[in-house]
């Protein structure tokens, strides 16, 4: 009865409510038994799509349903980060209002109420929460959603200073640096909305110095407002994906926004030719368009030794058309993935690296049936014996290459001979 009324005109939906609600209740993975009333049933939700479905009760506080459920999903956890990310979602989504001052915010969610209800009781009495016509609530231009609400917002306070500052933060987000106040302030007076700001900004004016690498990038340690945008950037680039589906996110990325922001962008770069998002504006909001910093763990990239060992990462490397790098990301497969180990002299590597398949399942489904492969899992074949390891899977690859014998190298060399006689 207390499936929220976005959830009902769907079977599919409210069983998938009823299911994340579950397990979220009771920290399980999915229902402990598949079979009911002589039928077969699901055992678990869906996995969840970046898209953000409005029925699935997650421990991402920025995509959780703002229903009770969602709340409690994000209490437990007892991470008053999360807690102010979500409860900022309300001030946002649900009352259409804003933050005049996060300290408070962030004093209310390490100190949260028992329920929704409680908490949006409180949220309607804050007097640091504003509604878009209170004459009296006045956000802080510094920390103002970078919206087209958040800009009217500043606007309608008169403020020159405070919209002056608003628009030095949507610069910064353009990767710019104004160099000529004067001009600066000429161009901020004559503008209306944030759209009009986006479109100046767009073209470059010389009265700033831009930074293309910097342009949109998603920063470090962002704020409550940015984080308002990650879902905006996920939608972008998954809308535009030329063969991609964002449902296929694998899960360790798709479990935090920000990292599903990282995966979506780098494969969006991916699939077209490496560029960032063609926008930093969508649906009245400023979003990213570059991903974070090389150290996510969800950054699809050339790099074999980091990229994810997903499909995407596998073409991420396989386009460069390089035997040594195939060979790092198959080394890594066959470790981290699978659990296994090589007991030839890396022969067998060598010889994949150097025609490799044309996708990750197809890569998985020889590697299971590699007569020079041994795993320590009940998922592949043969059971390693100890000490029959012909290979050190923690020696860097080049090295692998460089222990196989001339003969060995002249068999491979020769069938890439003929391939390439054959083209």
């Amino acid at each position: 009865s207390h499936i929220p009324e976005m959830c009902l005109g769907s079977d599919w939906d409210k069983a998938a409510y009823v299911l994340s609600v579950y397990v979220n209740e009771r920290s399980v993975s999915r229902l402990p038994t598949c079979f009911f009333k002589g039928a077969l049933i699901f055992g678990q939700a869906p996995a969840h799509a970046v898209h953000g479905s409005p029925c699935i009760v997650t421990a991402d506080p920025l995509t959780t349903p703002l229903t009770d459920e969602g709340y409690q999903a994000i209490v437990k956890q007892s991470d008053p980060q999360k807690v102010a990310a979500f409860m900022y979602r309300v001030v946002v989504e649900q009352l259409n209002s804003t933050v005049s001052d996060e300290s408070q915010l962030a004093s209310l969610a390490s100190n949260p109420p028992m329920s929704m209800y409680d908490l949006t009781s409180l949220l309607n009495e804050s007097s640091w929460v504003c509604d878009a016509d209170s004459p009296t609530c006045l956000p802080r231009p510094s920390e103002a959603p970078l919206s087209d609400q958040g800009f009217q917002q500043i606007l309608a306070q008169g403020n020159e200073t405070g919209i002056a500052v608003f628009a030095l933060r949507v610069i910064d987000h353009f990767g710019g640096q104004v160099m000529d106040a004067d001009s600066f302030n000429t161009t901020i007076q004559s503008v209306t909305s944030l759209k009009e700001l986006v479109a100046v900004l767009e073209q470059r004016p010389p009265w700033a110095l831009w930074k293309p690498e910097a342009v949109c990038a998603i920063q470090e340690d962002p704020g409550l407002a940015e984080s308002m945008a990650v879902a905006l950037t996920v939608e972008y680039a998954c809308l535009h994906m030329h063969v991609f589906n964002c449902s296929n996110i694998p899960p360790q990325c798709s479990e935090d926004l920000w990292d599903a922001a990282d995966y979506a962008l780098s494969v969006y770069a991916l699939e077209h030719g490496f560029d960032a998002l063609p926008t930093c504006y969508f649906k009245g909001t400023l979003i990213f368009a570059r991903i974070r910093a090389d150290s996510s763990k969800c950054i699809v990239s050339g790099d074999p030794h980091t990229t994810p060992l997903t499909d995407e990462g596998y073409q991420a490397v396989l386009v460069q058309q390089s035997e040594s790098k195939s060979a790092i990301f198959l080394r890594r497969v066959v470790s981290e993935y699978l659990g296994a180990a090589i007991v030839d002299d890396g022969a067998g590597l060598a010889a994949l690296a150097a025609e490799p398949p044309d996708s990750m399942f197809d890569l998985l489904a020889l590697l299971r049936a590699a007569a020079w492969l041994c795993l320590r899992s009940a998922d592949v074949g043969a059971e390693c014996a100890d000490g029959a390891y012909g290979v050190d899977l923690s020696k860097p690859a080049d090295d692998i290459f460089a222990d196989l014998s001339w003969r060995d190298w002249g068999f491979v060399a020769l069938g890439a001979l003929v391939v390439v006689t054959v083209l």
